[in-house]
């Protein structure tokens, strides 16, 4: 046998041997992109459920942050800011011969404790708007104290804390919240017709402010009803469950958290002084008049503020530290017909965060600020 045939016959021989591992290795091969195709499906899932779980908790939470800071808005702002832009000017005075020197519209009101300025100047109550990096907005009611009326039982001192607490105390039926102090009137020298005017203008942006309160306190319970809105963010990342079992098991961890209730702080009357008449350069001496829901012809309580109720308070001091959350989940079908589910039981968790720049996480009541955000930790 020649020397070229012998090398063909060892080269084909040599073929021989690396071909049959190599056809031993295919299912090998074969096995390990299964594999990996599986892992990597694991691993979509995972954070589609964990997308799903962080999405859905932030999109719950905001209907929290939302309505606390929709509270601070009204509790100090909005009145204020109303009556500070629309009713800061002078009135004139019933007879100029009386030497009495005009009092200003937003003074009569400011002054007499029906809301507090936004700023630092307490005395006239005009500031400007505070700062978008401010942390406080120093909100107060005016200083000084109303003069007393011995026939009356006041609630409102300006200058007394009474109201100035997280919790204040509920009116009594004998207590009365001043509209309009006796002295103010009688030294704004005004004309009862101009005086109804502007009472009736206050009243009506009071109205609207509690209005706001009864809305926005019905939007924050039709969204965090049964944790619906996290339960429906949920579902439309994941798809595969039943909506009203979807998210079922975080959900229920979530819900205590959503029941944080805040109160109205409202009175049923309010007391005001009244001028009718001037006769010559004589200003007869102002009289009361009792303001209630019967003479106004409403059914709604006159709104001052509202504020977080002792749970709320609580809930929202847990917030403040944190919720964790955690979800199991269903892992996809693999190749190998394993049940990692049994075995392994998946979870995706996540730690919820409702914080405001405040000792106690209070930025309702007092001294409000609109700053509630949401944190997601894993």
């Amino acid at each position: 046998m020649s020397k070229m045939r012998q090398v063909k016959l060892q080269l084909n021989a040599k073929r021989g041997q690396i071909l049959l591992p190599s056809v031993l290795l295919v299912p090998i091969f074969v096995l390990v992109v299964y594999l990996l195709f599986d892992i990597a499906n694991l691993s979509v899932t995972k954070v589609k459920y964990q997308f799903a779980l962080d999405n859905a908790a932030y999109s719950q939470m905001s209907s929290v942050s939302s309505y606390l800071n929709g509270m601070a808005i009204i509790n100090g702002p909005s009145l204020y800011r109303v009556m500070l832009e629309a009713r800061n000017k002078e009135l004139e005075p019933i007879n100029k011969e009386h030497g009495v020197k005009p009092e200003n519209v937003f003074n009569l009101f400011y002054k007499a404790g029906l809301f507090p300025s936004v700023g630092k100047d307490h005395n006239t109550g005009i500031n400007g708007n505070p700062s978008p990096q401010s942390v406080d907005w120093d909100v107060a009611y005016y200083p000084e104290e109303l003069p007393k009326e011995d026939k009356f039982k006041i609630l409102n001192d300006p200058g007394h804390s009474k109201w100035m607490v997280p919790h204040p105390p509920k009116l009594q039926k004998d207590e009365y919240v001043v509209m309009l102090n006796k002295d103010y009137v009688a030294n704004a020298a005004i004309t009862g017709d101009r005086l109804a005017t502007e009472v009736a203008e206050y009243l009506r942006w009071n109205y609207y402010v509690g209005n706001i309160y009864d809305n926005l306190t019905y939007i924050f319970k039709s969204l965090t009803q049964n944790a619906n809105m996290f339960r429906s963010g949920y579902f439309r990342n994941v798809g595969n469950c039943d909506i009203k079992e979807c998210g079922k098991q975080s959900a229920q961890m979530l819900l205590p958290y959503l029941k944080i209730q805040v109160e109205p702080f409202e009175t049923e009357s309010m007391l005001m002084y009244y001028q009718d008449w001037v006769y010559g350069s004589e200003i007869h001496e102002p009289y009361p008049f009792v303001l209630d829901k019967k003479v106004l012809e409403t059914t709604r309580d006159m709104f001052l503020f509202a504020h977080l109720t002792p749970k709320g308070l609580s809930l929202l001091q847990k917030l403040d530290h944190g919720i964790a959350l955690k979800q199991a989940y269903k892992t996809p079908a693999n190749h190998f017909n394993k049940n990692l589910d049994i075995k392994y039981k998946p979870i995706v968790h996540t730690k919820v965060f409702l914080q405001c720049p405040r000792k106690g996480n209070n930025c309702v009541w007092p001294n409000p600020l609109p700053k509630y955000s949401i944190f997601l930790r894993p």
